[in-house]
């Protein structure tokens, strides 16, 4: 039997990726920056561990962000490098 002389289908390896949850109270929404999502209340990703990961909170009119929690803290967009695990964070906005 001759060999074929197509080469064999190779399946490519995906990159690693950790899960990464976001729960939002109040009146605004998350939007993840290098993944198309926009998080209502809860939403849920796979982000690639050693890449940057840039979450932007935006009120709903006459609405505050109040500030983040979990992975993140403080009132500006929420940066961090992914890591191998699962990932919280949350986002408070003023009712």
């Amino acid at each position: 039997m001759r060999a074929s002389p197509w080469p064999s289908k190779r399946r490519c390896p995906l990159p690693p990726v950790a899960p990464l949850s976001v729960s939002v109270s109040g009146r605004g929404r998350v939007t993840l920056g290098t993944v198309p999502i926009d998080c209502g209340r809860t939403c849920t990703a796979s982000v690639v561990p050693g890449k940057e990961v840039v979450l932007v909170a935006i009120p709903e009119p006459g609405a505050t962000f109040l500030g983040w929690s979990g992975a993140c803290s403080g009132i500006l967009d929420c940066r961090f490098l992914a890591g191998s695990g699962a990932t919280q964070v949350n986002a408070a906005f003023s009712r």
